[in-house]
């Protein structure tokens, strides 16, 4: 194969004719030729005003004129696969194939960076012209006794011909394109072979792949892999109701295979279309239940069928279709209520009488004095701008708004009790009057300000002053540093009695705040522990929390083991100098703190 950039290189391909024995040999084309020319020849004679090319020119185009060619076949292939795409010429007339040329768009190899190569067959050194309603099938068959019978169908263009399961497809003319085909059928399931519906042969109908179908099991129930190349196509069921568009012997064809509800013995109903293929539209089409109503003046409707518009109801005298205007006892309009909105609430014929503001219900309606149009005597004033008129107990009034007040009680900048002063008792500003707001004092302890009363959204008094944010309360300065109304709540222990220390070092103090004022202290001091317990004087002498507690030393001794045992007098000599030592640091302890208060 060879690619084309910009122009499409015809391809003559040697040796690609049809054996002798075919259809379509030299000998059985001039033949045909001859016949054709004797035909158009005759039919001219028979019938001068009939128009007949015996080797028109083709061309494309939709609607499609009427020397045309169609592609109506195609089978996938490649290497040693059988391919081939069959024409047909769909008009009344042969046409010639002198320059017609076959362009195949062949996809580059997978993975290839290369441009897709452009093909094309010269088909008229193949056949010369194509009868009128004759199917052609151009291809390559690979060599096999099992494949000769399809060999001998399709006119050989050689092995490099290839039809992959997505290509692009042109016939081509001296009048430009003929007809275009385009596929992909690599996900299909249907097979390598396709086929247009034969009832659709045309180079407008074969655009749309839902016209096309996959070959049908035969009567033996083998499938038909391989089309009918050169022959009309198998019919398709493209609606699949089980009824092909074109119909073997003894069958009926479906009349309309793109709409599923239509075919041969189909229910035939009332919507313009002939359902059962019988050749005509809506002859005595089922009436669906319901179709007309029942009740009423309707129980002796007919229903007429106006085509796609379906069923109406041929309907009696008297009858109303919308609402019923004939006040005559009778259900005019067939719902099943007799005089609905024609008689009032009084039981009369027309509309009641109208209500009035008497204490009396008027119009029957179960309400007394619920007049709808009363005269406004309401005052405009404030709020009363908005009342309405209204009847009570027969007695005409005024029925306010839901914001009117005798006396004022909400701050709303209203005058809410329509005496023509907006929010006097309130005590906030008033501009149209002169009053300055009363002063007021917003937030607690070191955070309150002074401001001015004023209305908030919800209708109360507010105080409007700037806000501030409180601190971390402080201890002892007596002021509510976290404004939230307490005074050093975080420090209430500041002046009562502590102690530090422990055993002979503990000393008496009070809770002080700390230097740092943030939090409470004992402002006594432990006295100095002695280096060593002192043995058996019941004193914790090293103030570590225990008593006498081993090693000790005696009183008298600079130093003492468990096993020293001191005698009396030394004892006694140990336990004065300690209860000394005790009294001078406690008479101490007394005076620091009568200093640091």
């Amino acid at each position: 194969m060879q690619n084309v950039a910009r122009a499409t290189r015809v391809r003559i391909l040697p040796g690609m004719r049809p054996p002798a024995a075919t259809p379509y040999s030299p000998t059985i084309r001039r033949q045909v030729a001859r016949f054709a020319a004797a035909l158009a020849l005759v039919a001219g004679l028979l019938a001068p005003g009939w128009a007949f090319a015996g080797a028109a020119t083709p061309s494309g185009g939709c609607p499609p004129p009427p020397n045309t060619l169609a592609f109506t076949e195609y089978s996938v292939g490649t290497l040693d696969q059988p391919r081939w795409i069959e024409i047909a010429n769909p008009g009344n007339y042969a046409i010639s194939l002198k320059n017609v040329h076959l362009v195949v768009k062949v996809p580059p190899p997978p993975g290839g960076k290369s441009s897709p190569e452009l093909v094309s067959f010269d088909l008229g050194q193949l056949v010369d012209e194509m009868p009128a309603g004759e199917h052609v099938a151009f291809g390559w068959v690979p060599a096999g006794s099992a494949l000769a019978l399809l060999k001998l169908k399709v006119i050989d263009l050689g092995p490099e011909f290839v039809a992959p399961c997505s290509a692009k497809l042109s016939l081509e003319g001296p009048a430009g394109v003929i007809d275009t085909l385009t596929w992909d059928v690599c996900a299909s399931k249907g097979g390598g072979t396709w086929g247009l519906d034969p009832a659709l042969t045309s180079p407008c109908a074969n655009d749309d792949p839902g016209n096309w179908c996959a070959p049908k099991p035969d009567p033996n129930g083998a499938l038909k892999t391989l089309g009918t190349p050169g022959k009309p196509n198998q019919a398709c069921d493209l609606d699949g109701d089980g009824v092909p568009s074109v119909a073997g012997a003894g069958a009926e064809p479906d009349c309309d295979d793109k709409n599923k509800a239509v075919f041969p013995g189909a229910v035939e109903l009332c919507n313009g279309q002939d359902d059962d293929c019988n050749g005509m539209t809506d002859d005595a089409p089922a009436v669906p239940l319901g179709t007309c109503p029942s009740t009423g003046l309707c129980l002796g409707a007919v229903p007429v069928c106006y085509g796609a518009s379906g069923f109406a109801c041929a309907m009696p005298a008297g009858y109303e279709p919308v609402t019923e205007s004939l006040c005559d006892n009778q259900d005019n309009d067939c719902d099943g209520l007799t005089d609905e909105g024609l008689t009032n609430a009084c039981g009369n014929c027309g509309t009641a009488p109208p209500e009035e503001c008497n204490g009396k219900d008027d119009d029957c309606n179960g309400q007394t004095d619920d007049v709808l149009s009363l005269p406004n005597q309401c005052t405009s004033t404030g709020v009363c701008a908005l009342a309405k008129p209204a009847c009570d107990g027969g007695v005409l009034g005024c029925a306010m708004p839901l914001s009117y007040e005798t006396t004022e009680t909400l701050c709303d900048g209203l005058d809410n009790d329509c005496d023509g002063l907006t929010d006097e008792e309130m005590g906030v500003k008033d501009v149209d009057r002169k009053i300055l707001a009363s002063s007021c004092i917003l937030g607690t302890g070191v955070c309150a300000r002074p401001g001015e009363r004023v209305c908030a959204l919800d209708g109360t008094v507010a105080c409007k002053a700037e806000v501030v944010e409180g601190t971390a309360e402080i201890c002892g300065d007596a002021l509510d540093n976290d404004c939230d109304g307490k005074t050093d709540e975080d420090f209430g222990n500041v002046g009562s009695a502590c102690t530090s220390g422990q055993g002979i070092c503990k000393v008496n103090g009070k809770s002080v705040c700390s230097a740092d004022k943030q939090a409470v202290v004992c402002s006594a001091q432990p006295l100095t522990p002695l280096a060593n317990e002192v043995c058996g004087n019941q004193l914790d002498d090293d103030c570590d929390g225990d008593v006498d507690e081993n090693p000790c030393q005696d009183a008298t001794q600079t130093t003492c083991s468990a096993q020293t045992q001191p005698g009396p007098q030394a004892w006694w000599l140990a336990l004065l100098l300690a209860l000394a030592a005790v009294g001078w640091r406690r008479a101490r302890a007394v005076q620091l703190a009568r200093r640091t208060r």
